[in-house]
């Protein structure tokens, strides 16, 4: 009897049966760690985004901070006594002789509607002419 328990143990799942259970396996495994992959280099991408956008607001504070003190800086006083102070031989502008222009309206191109390309395209086959 104990020859018989073993046989019927063994003979449960063939060596075809094994090996494509194997085979699913090893393809939900690949599956999965392409799934992975794909998840950490999506996660890395946006990490880098976000790093590029911290930088991005932090050049335009520089920006912003710069522009703040080329305004304080070159005021229209301190030009002048730079200039003055510079030795040059330049007039103060004043006013009376300032022009001032209208803007001048530019014109809105029209959006010209293209007729819509043919579904299919005629060959000429060199055969008798159509109308």
């Amino acid at each position: 009897m104990s020859n018989r328990r073993r046989t019927a143990y063994r003979n449960r799942l063939s060596v075809a049966a094994l090996t494509f259970i194997t085979l699913v396996c090893v393809a939900l495994a690949a599956v999965f760690i392409g799934f992975v992959v794909s998840r950490n280099r999506l996660s890395a991408l946006a990490d880098e985004q976000r790093r590029v956008e911290q930088q991005i607001a932090l050049y335009r504070q520089e920006i912003h901070a710069l522009e703040k003190r080329i305004d304080t800086s070159l005021t229209r006083e301190k030009v002048h006594e730079r200039l003055i102070a510079a030795g040059t031989h330049l007039k103060p502008v004043e006013p009376a002789t300032i022009l001032s222009l209208p803007r001048l309206e530019v014109p809105r191109a029209v959006p010209v509607e293209m007729p819509p390309a043919p579904a299919v395209a005629h060959v000429n086959t060199g055969s008798a002419a159509t109308p």
